[in-house]
């Protein structure tokens, strides 16, 4: 079954996020969006950021969040991951591994 995604804008795609409660999903779009601002004052003809997020080894106490990050610039994508229990840091990581890239 696939995931349904969250659109913000044009530019950013959210896919497996809609489980995560509606203040946790306030802190993620605040998140990317400056990532997003960021990435393209480094690079103008960034046209599209893409984050999945799967749960594994999910437990009681909750689980590790992966995420996958894609940044479509131009005619090439960037592409990173990171699995953290928290959501926030593994958002983080992956980000900053796509900005290293560029």
């Amino acid at each position: 079954m696939e995931e349904e995604s969250i659109k913000l804008g044009e530019m950013i795609e959210l896919t497996g996020f809609s489980g995560i409660e509606n203040a946790e999903k306030g802190i993620v779009r605040k998140m990317v969006g400056n990532y997003l601002n960021k990435l393209q004052n480094k690079n103008s003809e960034a046209k599209k950021l893409i984050l999945k997020l799967k749960k594994v080894h999910e437990t009681k106490d909750g689980g590790i969040n992966e995420i996958k990050a894609t940044l479509v610039v131009k005619d090439k994508e960037i592409h990173s991951e990171s699995s953290e229990r928290n959501l926030f840091i593994a958002i983080d990581q992956a980000m900053r591994k796509i900005e290293s890239q560029m």
